[in-house]
């Protein structure tokens, strides 16, 4: 589960994408016919005159948009509108095939720098190269154990999913749909939080003067406290070397 839309949103992007569409589709348009056709939609109720003869303009002086001489709007030779991608309101998301060898692994979305290790098929895997034309990930074994990579852009995460995967670690019950290497994967990962006392409080000691925090809280109050420790915080704490990732400060 992610986070909830936010009510009150302008979206302009959606803004941008239906402006561009129904033009295209329609052929030259005045201004006003234009934003009568596009803010008479129900998503932009809170969109003014204003905003859209300022997304207009931009649009013109970009070269999205082009004046006719009879003071219509068309599409101008900046605005492409004839890839069948256009018309996916919703980013693709775009699959590398993996590859050690002539042996093909599965698939990752975005894969990660090369150098940078993966866990696919069980493994741990060194990617050496990517075929960024052909959607490919050329990679090589080696020992370890890192968590399965699925991406750089997870997405907003609500803060009850952080909840669950606390309660999960504190609990000590068994899931049958899990496979086995999951299941070895998730008693390890309860015996960690029980041994390092994350469980219980959510500052844990790694040694010296390296500290390690656990918020368990949504994408937008961690990143809100990420920033208060990197802005506010980090000359009174002395925080030197400061790092964070999916939810945890280091």
């Amino acid at each position: 589960m992610v986070k909830p839309p936010r009510e009150g949103r302008l979206p302009y992007s959606l803004l941008y994408h239906q402006t561009m569409s129904i033009l295209s589709a329609s052929g030259e348009m005045t201004p006003a016919e234009l934003a009568s056709r596009v803010l008479t939609l129900s998503y932009f109720h809170n969109i003014s005159q204003d905003d859209f003869k300022t997304l207009l303009r931009h649009l013109l002086k970009t070269d999205q948009l082009e004046r006719t001489e009879q003071g219509g709007l068309i599409v101008g030779l900046a605005g492409v509108t004839n890839s069948f991608k256009f018309y996916a309101v919703f980013a693709e998301n775009e699959e590398f095939s993996v590859h050690s060898g002539s042996e093909e692994l599965g698939t990752i979305v975005k894969p990660p720098p090369v150098g940078d290790k993966i866990a696919i098929a069980g493994r741990v895997w060194v990617v050496e190269d990517i075929d960024r034309e052909h959607h490919q990930v050329y990679c090589h074994e080696v020992k370890g154990r890192i968590p399965a990579y699925f991406g750089d852009v997870p997405g907003d995460i609500h803060p009850r999913i952080l909840q669950r995967m606390q309660k999960v670690r504190a609990e000590d019950q068994d899931y049958p749909y899990l496979m086995k290497n999951a299941t070895d994967r998730l008693r390890d990962a309860r015996a960690a939080a029980q041994a390092s006392g994350m469980i219980s409080k959510p500052l844990i000691n790694l040694g010296g003067k390296m500290w390690c925090l656990f918020p368990w809280t949504g994408t937008y109050a961690f990143l809100a406290l990420e920033r208060l420790l990197r802005l506010k915080c980090a000359k009174c704490l002395e925080l030197r070397g400061f790092n964070s990732n999916s939810g945890v400060c280091q």
